[in-house]
């Protein structure tokens, strides 16, 4: 574990899940997993210039943006841009790039990290806090994930929103202000218990449904957040991952992420045990 590539992975961690993972799942003063408590409100870009003109991203036109700006509703989804960039060199997890969000009428500022996904591509997210139109743009010494600019309207939506602290020691959902006492259930950390729509629905209506927790836990990820298909969390078990080049797995994420979204439509949440604890005999 001593040679294990953290930092890396925190910056991961930092520009994806505590934005999304926190926005969805737990408090976060505004940056932190491909989330760790994914969240303040995450999102990811992608963008290209064409005849001088910015266009929108489009599932039908990739790599072109319009000048139109796109509309989402309040809380939920979040939106997801990516880019594509093949001229970094040594490590792609080491790229830094960042987007800021800015709410026009108030002022009020996003800013979320933008996060490598494999396959020389790079994303960010964005979850509407406040309705709105927002702007957005993109700052990076890597040139085609710098400059991308945009804008985009979030519309009011009634749902539960971030869970965060509220009077006491209470906790509650800013969209609605609904106080919720956590009451999770242990699940089994391994990723492919939940890298499946199917598997994570069977879990939460086991849990969720069926036996009224109010979310999951997930015990000691460690070497998961490594390799998605580890043999078990303890790095000792795993001697591949004792090299200082080890990354990221973004297949462990994308489980996680599922699992999060899917939890938050249900009015659950979703809490990690990001390393475990060597004084308690964890990994």
């Amino acid at each position: 574990m001593k040679n294990a590539p953290f930092a890396p992975l925190c910056r991961l961690l930092a520009a994806c899940f505590s934005v999304l993972a926190t926005s969805l799942a737990a408090p976060s003063p505004g940056g932190g997993i491909r989330g760790a408590m994914l969240r303040s409100p995450v999102a990811a870009w992608r963008g290209a210039r064409l005849c001088g003109h910015v266009f929108l991203l489009l599932g039908l036109l990739p790599g072109v943006w319009s000048m139109k700006a796109q509309t989402v509703t309040q809380w939920r989804p979040h939106l997801e841009w990516s880019r594509t960039y093949t001229g970094w060199s040594n490590n792609p997890f080491d790229v830094e790039a960042y987007v800021t969000v800015t709410h026009t009428s108030t002022g009020a500022t996003h800013r979320t990290g933008m996060f490598y996904d494999g396959n020389n591509t790079w994303k960010w997210r964005f979850t509407g806090t406040i309705p709105g139109q927002w702007t957005y743009r993109s700052h990076s010494s890597h040139g085609p994930l710098d400059g991308l600019t945009g804008s985009l309207v979030v519309t009011e939506q009634v749902v539960d929103g971030m869970l965060q602290r509220m009077d006491g020691d209470k906790w509650g959902w800013t969209g609605t202000n609904r106080a919720v006492t956590p009451h999770l259930v242990m699940l089994e950390q391994t990723p492919s218990n939940y890298n499946s729509p199917a598997k994570r629905a069977a879990l939460l209506d086991e849990f969720i449904d069926g036996h009224g927790f109010t979310g999951v836990n997930l015990n000691s990820m460690a070497a998961f957040w490594f390799k998605h298909n580890a043999n078990g969390n303890r790095f000792s078990s795993n001697s591949d991952l004792n090299d200082s080049k080890t990354s990221p797995d973004p297949e462990t994420f994308r489980a996680l992420e599922g699992l999060i979204i899917d939890a938050h439509a249900r009015g659950a949440q979703v809490h990690l045990w990001m390393w475990g604890a060597r004084s308690a005999t964890r990994p």
